[in-house]
């Protein structure tokens, strides 16, 4: 199983089942694709939010969260639960900046492999099977980031086609099943971040496989704050503590096991040009 940063953050916050917004400072966590199931998530779950809650000094277990696989369910528990920080989908965000209030990203998470704080996502074929995008026109596409289709045609392909229209969507949770696709001829290509590109080194399929399209570098899955649940210097708090986590005695630890290299500041200024792409 392909880990990711993302991934063991999503799988921790899948082991939430006491009732809604029982402590003092809830996540809402939205990111889909990857996989993960309500076991694997006990030890993440316990790792980041007592982390979190230790070197901000609140009292113990005062952090608390709810995950969500479905964008629309996502969105209807922010707007009626008013939660005060979030881990969420670049998709989601945008969603969100398009109304108003925007949430305030905060940070983003650089993982493994990651030198920078942006992200790219890849269009991969087998060697030689196609030459252009243009070739993809009306074939099969394996991917578990085929959530939001208007974000991949507005955001990552720039505009340059409709997702929705131009391929045969084969949509999937599991970030290995579409590399097991393309090898058995069930799709023609395959739409990758970059935790899978990394990781698809390692794959028997691997190097067959060449990149078609990449896209712009992007923002990552942003942590956001609420504004109508949180206080300035409550806010200000956490981003110094994301910030500083995976530096610290008692946060390295936990970062690595998280596979989380660290937290870089972010703000909505980040995501200015794919906001006007998303929203226009």
């Amino acid at each position: 199983m392909i880990r990711t940063p993302i991934r063991c953050l999503t799988v921790a916050l899948l082991l939430v089942t006491r009732p809604a917004w029982s402590a003092a400072h809830e996540f809402v966590v939205y990111t889909p694709g990857m996989g993960g199931t309500r076991e694997q998530a006990r030890p993440f779950l316990e790792l980041f939010f007592r982390a979190v809650e230790g070197q901000l000094g609140w009292k113990p277990k005062s952090v608390d969260g709810q995950f969500f696989e479905d964008a629309h369910q996502a969105r209807e528990f922010i707007e009626k639960n008013h939660p005060a920080y979030g881990l969420i989908a670049p998709s989601l965000y945008l969603e969100l900046a398009c109304a108003k209030p925007a949430p305030e990203p905060i940070a983003s998470i650089v993982g493994l492999g990651h030198s920078s704080g942006s992200v790219r996502y890849y269009l991969m074929v087998k060697d030689g099977a196609f030459k252009t995008l243009e070739d993809l026109r009306g074939k099969r596409l394996s991917s578990n980031h085929l959530m939001n289709p208007k974000f991949l045609s507005r955001v990552v392909f720039a505009g340059k086609i409709d997702v929705a229209s131009f391929f045969q969507l084969l949509a999937t949770n599991s970030p290995v099943k579409p590399f097991k696709a393309l090898d058995r001829g069930e799709a023609e290509a395959v739409l990758i971040d970059e935790a899978q590109f990394e990781n698809m080194k390692s794959l028997p399929i691997g190097a067959s496989l060449r990149v078609l399209f990449s896209s712009s570098p992007l923002p990552p899955s942003p942590v956001v704050a609420f504004g109508r649940s949180v206080q300035p210097a409550e806010r200000d708090a956490v981003k110094k503590t994301l910030a500083a986590l995976c530096s610290s005695p008692t946060g390295a630890p936990v970062c690595r096991e998280l596979q989380i290299v660290r937290f870089d500041p972010l703000d909505a200024a980040a995501y200015r040009p794919a906001v006007q792409q998303y929203c226009k």
